[in-house]
C-alpha cells in the first residue's frame, strides 16, 4: 500500500498530526531501544549480575544469557513459553502473578517489550514487588503503549498468505484507535479494505487480549500501589517505521471532522482530567522495592 498524504501545504498542517512525524523529526530522537538484544545489553550496562538472581517478566531470554559466567540464576516467566527447568534455562510458562515465586528471591528485574500485555497490571506488579529482595531494582522497557499513537499494537493478524504487524503494516492513523469507536474504525477501515481483513484488525485493536490498553498514568499508578519506588522514567513519542496507508484518504466523516481539530486538545477532553500524556509511545523505567517493606499482599 502506498502512503497517499499529499505534500505539505499550508491546507494540510493540521493532517500532519495523524501520519507521525516527518523523515526529519525521526532523526530528532532515536527509540528508547530497538531490539530485545539493545536493551538486554543496557540492563547490563546499569546493572552489575555477578552473583545475582535475576527474573525475567514477559520474555525468554534465558538461553541469551546462558554464556554469561557470573550471574547465580535466571528465570523467565512467559505466559506463552512452555515450563523448563533442569540443566537448561529455567522457564516458568505461566502469568508472574500466577507463576508461585518465592517472595525476596530475586535481586533484579529485567522486562523487554512485555509490560503493555500484562492483562492484569497491578497484581503483576505486586508480584513482581514480591519477588525482589527488599532493595531489588527492576529494569523493563515496554511500548507502544496505548495511549501513545500507536498503541493500537495492531499485531497477530494473517492475511492472504501474510503476517500483518504495527511497524511493517499499520493503516492506522495516529490516536485514531482512542478517538474512534470500534464501528466508527470499521467503517472508515472498509473504504479500502476487504471485511475480513477490517474485523481482524478492528478485533486486534479493541478486543484482542494481547494488550492491556493501559494509559500512560496507569502504570505510574501501578507502580505507586505495588510500593515500587520510580527511580528514572524515560519515554519517547516518535513513530519511528512509516504509515502504509491506502491509495487514496480516509474519508469516513468520524475520521474527516478530527483533521482541524489538535489531537490532544480533543483528548484531554474526552479522557481527562485523570489522563494527559498522549505523546509517549515507548517507556524505559528502573523501579526499586524499598528496604523494609512487607509484601504488597
Amino acid at each position: 500500500m502506498a502512503n497517499t498524504l499529499p505534500e505539505k501545504s499550508a491546507q494540510d498542517l493540521s493532517q500532519q498530526w495523524w501520519d507521525g512525524p516527518r523523515a526529519e523529526r525521526r532523526r530528532e530522537q532515536t527509540a528508547v531501544a530497538e531490539t530485545e538484544q539493545t536493551v538486554l545489553r543496557d540492563f547490563l550496562g546499569q546493572f552489575d549480575v555477578r552473583g545475582a538472581a535475576v527474573l525475567e517478566v514477559g520474555g525468554s531470554m534465558a538461553t541469551a544469557v546462558a554464556g554469561l559466567p557470573d550471574h547465580r540464576r535466571w528465570v523467565s516467566v512467559d505466559p506463552l513459553a512452555q515450563d523448563s527447568q533442569g540443566d537448561g534455562p529455567e522457564i516458568i510458562g505461566r502469568p508472574v502473578e500466577d507463576a508461585d515465586l518465592e517472595r525476596g528471591a530475586f535481586d533484579l528485574v529485567f522486562s523487554c517489550n512485555a509490560f503493555e500485555h500484562l492483562s492484569d497490571l497491578k497484581k503483576s506488579m505486586a508480584a513482581i514487588h514480591d519477588a525482589l529482595v527488599p532493595g531489588g531494582y527492576v529494569y523493563a522497557h515496554f511500548g507502544p503503549i496505548w495511549s501513545g499513537p500507536d498503541g493500537h499494537h495492531m499485531e497477530n493478524i494473517s492475511w492472504e498468505g501474510r503476517d500483518l504487524i504495527f511497524w511493517r503494516d499499520n493503516p492506522i492513523p495516529h490516536w485514531t484507535h482512542l478517538l474512534l469507536e470500534p464501528e466508527e474504525m470499521t467503517q472508515m477501515l472498509e473504504e479500502y479494505f476487504a471485511p475480513g481483513l477490517v474485523r481482524k484488525i478492528v478485533n486486534s485493536v479493541y478486543h484482542d487480549d494481547w494488550i492491556n490498553r493501559r494509559f500512560y498514568e496507569d502504570y505510574l499508578e501501578a507502580f505507586r500501589e505495588a510500593d515500587l519506588t520510580l527511580v528514572s522514567l524515560e519515554g519517547q513519542h516518535v513513530v519511528d517505521y512509516p504509515s502504509q496507508y491506502p491509495d487514496g484518504p480516509y474519508r469516513h466523516p468520524a475520521f474527516t471532522g478530527l483533521l482541524g481539530q489538535d489531537p490532544e486538545l480533543v483528548l484531554n477532553h474526552r479522557f481527562g482530567p485523570k489522563y494527559r500524556n498522549f505523546r509517549c509511545r515507548d517507556m524505559r523505567v528502573v523501579l526499586r522495592r524499598p528496604k523494609g517493606t512487607s509484601p504488597s499482599r
